[in-house]
């Protein structure tokens, strides 16, 4: 019976102390548990700041990426009206090449006409002094055989007067009213003037 009585006292005296561990513990993890959750809150706290943090940055990042894709897309399109305004400008250099050397051809051609109307001009003034020395030789024979032996001048109107050897006196002398100056024979062959008249003179 003591037996018994000193094992239940153990088993109290057992319980007791395992129950005043048991606290100890409990409120040891408790405490150390809040100061955990301190610690925890106060990282959350500065996690969230950088969260934050982040956000504004990466807001920020999209807002310059926007822009900068707007002035890349403002870039795109003045590249593109510089494009094609670099076509139309080519085509007209094109065109304006193109009528350059048409104008080139035109020029080459009128040259060559140019040369060929010098070489034309040549010619004819040389053809022209040529027919101008015979008419002059020819004028000059001629008026040697049908100007007026007697005034020596080349009749202009026909018929014109001519004694039967062929002989020509112009219609002034031989029908003059002065006695002395009337022609009544040729002044050349010395031949009687009849009534003879000759249209080939004039």
């Amino acid at each position: 019976m003591e037996d018994n009585k000193q094992t239940n006292d153990l088993n109290s005296k057992n319980k007791e102390i395992l129950k005043g561990s048991e606290e100890m513990f409990t409120s040891t993890v408790i405490e150390k548990e809040g100061k955990d959750w301190d610690e925890k809150q106060t990282m959350i706290d500065q996690l969230l700041s950088k969260v934050n943090v982040l956000e504004k940055e990466r807001n920020k990042t999209k807002e310059e990426r926007d822009a900068f894709r707007e002035e890349t897309d403002a870039f795109r399109e003045e590249r593109d009206a510089m494009k094609e305004e670099n076509k139309l400008i080519t085509k007209e250099k094109d065109v304006t090449s193109k009528e350059n050397d048409v104008l080139k051809e035109e020029r080459e051609v009128i040259t060559k006409e140019r040369d060929v109307m010098k070489i034309d001009n040549a010619t004819l003034k040389s053809e022209k002094n040529a027919l101008d020395t015979k008419y002059t030789a020819l004028t000059y024979t001629l008026r040697g055989e049908i100007e007026c032996p007697v005034c020596l001048e080349v009749p202009t109107s026909g018929p014109v007067p001519v004694c039967p050897n062929g002989h020509f006196v112009c219609s002034k002398c031989k029908d003059s009213h002065c006695p002395t100056r009337r022609v009544k024979h040729c002044p050349t062959c010395r031949v009687k003037m009849f009534s003879g008249k000759s249209l080939l003179a004039v």
